[in-house]
């Protein structure tokens, strides 16, 4: 990532956050069914909180 920064000049942090959030949705879809529900909700808040930070990023680039 550090040299994908370099050449093309732009930050590539949402990449592995789009794979944070990909292991997340896959860490709730093949969990157990008799899991407890609370910990879905923070799973989901986690993603949901990931997404928020993908979007403020997006919006944070200069238009060039």
């Amino acid at each position: 990532m550090l040299g994908a920064f370099y050449l093309c000049q732009r930050n590539l942090i949402t990449l592995p956050l789009f794979t944070a959030m990909t292991a997340l949705t896959r860490l709730i879809v093949l969990q157990r069914k008799d899991s407890d529900p609370i910990v879905m909700l923070y799973e989901a808040g986690a993603i949901l909180l990931i997404a928020v930070t993908c979007w403020v990023i997006s919006r944070m680039r200069p238009d060039n």
